[in-house]
């Protein structure tokens, strides 16, 4: 199996062969602000300077034709579908690793107009789930292939309305939304909670159904069931800048810069795991990257990689490819 991953110092972005540990082959995007999205042997490189979406062949390693996209889109991938959100406008749309080339923002028809800064993420069940700060209305739009609207619901949070910066988040089928500036985290539903150190606090990457949400602040990482119940709190020593933790296999990976900590913490404790950052670059910032049942740790200033399953190996050879 294979992952994607980026290097800010090599402008590439490369593919992991986990079996061998080894960086095997890249790609070199046009700008040095874009970021990889992966599942399965779908893979983009999205570029946040030129505002553009780039497949990528693994099969020669080249980057396909750029595919323009409004100035301040965010881009969500599930499965099959992708979600092009533009906050300026309120509008979303939805295309498919297949139709993305016929994307047009002008000819294409959003599969919802919200307001200024809504934001949007791709579920598992391969849902658009949107959050709308003016008005704070969440809707799920289900699409078929073609990126049209199959199914759209939406509900409002009352305690959603005149938020800030919003993050979106979705564990299985249930939209999770922060307001770290404000310190409110909004369980599915609209049950709102306080989130002490909230500054810089990340919700988790969407992932596969669960009973609670990973949310990591500068000094812990939270699980905090779906619920309303008590969150458990797993601590370590000093603090960062978090990553957005990813839940995967039964296990909630977490990491962070500054303190260069990486946390586990498993349903079986025996995998629960608490370590430094071994041979860590001077500013690193942190992704996990997940594809298939495969998560890695990837700092995307240098492009280093640990193998956070296989006691952290690290994985760096950029210059071989």
């Amino acid at each position: 199996g294979g992952v994607w991953v980026v290097s800010k110092t090599k402008n590439a972005v490369g593919r992991l062969n986990y079996p061998s540990r080894v960086l095997d082959g890249a790609v070199t995007p046009a700008s040095t602000t874009f970021d990889v999205l992966q599942h399965a042997g779908e893979v983009f490189v999205d570029d946040e300077t030129g505002s553009t979406l780039n497949q990528v062949s693994p099969a020669n390693m080249r980057l396909g034709g750029d595919k323009q996209l409004p100035g301040s889109a965010d881009v969500s991938f599930g499965a099959r579908t992708i979600s092009v959100t533009d906050a300026a406008s309120g509008k979303v749309w939805a295309v498919s690793p297949s139709t993305v080339n016929g994307f047009d923002q002008e000819a294409s028809e959003p599969v919802m107009v919200g307001s200024e800064g809504i934001v949007s993420a791709v579920g598992s069940d391969d849902r658009i789930y949107s959050a709308d700060p003016k008005t704070g209305v969440v809707t799920v739009t289900g699409v078929d292939a073609n990126g049209a609207v199959t199914s759209s619901e939406s509900s409002t949070w009352d305690g959603l309305k005149g938020a800030g910066d919003l993050q979106m988040t979705v564990v299985g089928d249930q939209p999770v939304v922060l307001d770290a500036a404000a310190g409110k985290l909004f369980l599915p539903g609209g049950k709102r909670l306080a989130l002490e150190n909230a500054r810089d606090a990340k919700l988790q990457q969407a992932g596969p159904e669960s009973d609670f949400v990973a949310v990591a602040t500068r000094k812990a990482l939270l699980k905090q069931p779906l619920d309303g119940g008590t969150a458990k709190t797993v601590a370590f020593d000093g603090e960062g800048v978090p990553a957005a933790p990813v839940q995967l296999g039964g296990c909630v990976h977490a990491a962070w810069s500054g303190a260069n900590k990486y946390v586990r913490d498993c349903v079986n404790d025996g995998d629960d795991k608490k370590v430094d950052v071994p041979k860590a670059s001077a500013s690193p910032s942190y992704v996990f990257r997940v594809n298939r049942d495969l998560v890695v740790l990837n700092d995307v200033n240098s492009g280093n990689v640990w193998l956070v399953n296989q006691n952290m190996q690290l994985v760096n050879n950029w210059d071989d490819v």
